[in-house]
């Protein structure tokens, strides 16, 4: 196995290459899902997936995940998330408009 310059050794972890249009693709609606690795390769540490959405489309549902987190990074145009305010499920939610580049926890 190899090892760092102070010793700790590096596990040799194979690596999952998905090429641009591969993947499993999924149609929901008017979104186009590709998923690009489903945690089968990273033990669940880590899922991909990259979601076309066309223009005018409202954003990502509310929905809600007990065991993962979710992040978004935005490739191209605006998307629109209502965000919750913790604590209090009633209150007006806050909405980010988030644009090329950006990135959502």
């Amino acid at each position: 196995m190899p090892t760092l310059p102070n010793g700790i050794p590096i596990p040799e972890v194979p690596l999952s290459f998905v090429p641009v249009k591969a993947g499993e693709v999924l149609h929901l609606g008017p979104l186009t899902c590709r998923i690009m690795e489903d945690g089968s390769n990273t033990d669940n540490r880590i899922g991909v997936a990259e979601l076309i959405m066309p223009p005018k489309t409202p954003g990502p549902p509310p929905h809600w995940h007990e065991m993962h987190d979710e992040t978004f990074f935005i490739t191209q145009g605006t998307v629109r998330f209502h965000v919750p305010e913790p604590g209090n499920p009633g209150a007006d939610k806050k909405i980010v408009d988030a644009k090329t580049g950006d990135y959502m926890v």
